[in-house]
């Protein structure tokens, strides 16, 4: 999901990915439940303010540079950050047009 902050900057939920990115370098695999109560939690808290974005986007719409299956949800979430006049924030610095977070 992408949530939005008081700054107007879109996320995909930054807290979920830089969990994701300690599981993928060792840390163990989350349960499904696990997952939705690690996205539920963030929902709750009250450092970021998290909006459900409506989505409309189709696969006609991603940008041309998405060439692969793996670009095509960054190329989603871009397309649809940005129809809701906002910014996708990511880690990956591969997603042209995307805030790239700091580490």
């Amino acid at each position: 999901s992408i949530s939005e902050s008081s700054t107007g900057c879109a996320s995909r939920d930054t807290r979920w990915r830089t969990y994701a990115t300690k599981v993928s370098t060792g840390w163990p695999t989350p349960t499904v439940a696990q997952a939705k109560e690690l996205l539920r939690r963030l929902k709750r808290q009250q450092r970021v303010r998290v909006r459900m974005l409506a989505d409309a986007v189709g696969a006609e719409d991603l940008p041309g540079w998405v060439k692969t299956v793996r670009q095509t949800t960054d190329g989603h979430l871009l397309v649809l950050a940005k129809r809701h006049s906002t910014t996708l924030a990511t880690l990956d610095d591969k997603i042209p047009g995307a805030f790239l977070v700091p580490e």
